[in-house]
């Protein structure tokens, strides 16, 4: 079950509004310092920031194609680098399922990012070390399907 302020962020985040959940994610930071979840969550909190930045219209259809290097990149980078140092920290004491989870979709956090600074070697990298760890959060947890309609059935109530 997700904490209240995961839940809470998320549909704000869902709603439009990720600057509005930013705040959440980060009491989740505080009270937890050492779970990766506050960390990722904000993460994509402001992934979405930088997509909606970056939308463009190109053929009739919308999208985020390219977008420079921007100095408020690192501190993106950082939270995924953080999440996936937590993680990993953390599955040194014990391997759960989510730990794996959290860093793979860190690492596909840092390949959006990559993809649309066309950084081909840099996205190649980060969806091989993504794919290992989801791949063995599916090995740890073979019903991926029964996780999944947990996750959504928690965003749903969010």
């Amino acid at each position: 079950m997700l904490p209240p302020e995961a839940s809470a962020g998320l549909h704000l985040l869902y709603s439009g509004s990720p600057d509005a959940a930013i705040p959440l994610f980060r009491k989740l930071q505080a009270a937890n310092p050492n779970d990766p979840l506050g960390f990722l969550l904000e993460g994509e909190a402001m992934w979405w920031k930088i997509y909606c930045s970056a939308l463009e219209t190109r053929y009739g259809f919308i999208g985020a194609w390219r977008r420079p290097k921007q100095a408020d990149d690192a501190a993106y980078f950082a939270l995924a680098d953080k999440t996936i140092a937590l993680a990993d920290a953390r599955l040194k004491e014990k391997e759960m399922p989510e730990l794996h989870f959290y860093a793979g979709i860190s690492y596909a956090l840092k390949a959006r990012l990559n993809a649309l600074r066309g950084e081909r070697l840099a996205i190649a990298r980060a969806g091989v070390r993504g794919r290992e760890h989801v791949l063995r959060a599916i090995t740890l947890d073979p019903s991926p399907r029964a996780a999944a309609e947990r996750i959504l059935e928690e965003l749903s109530r969010a």
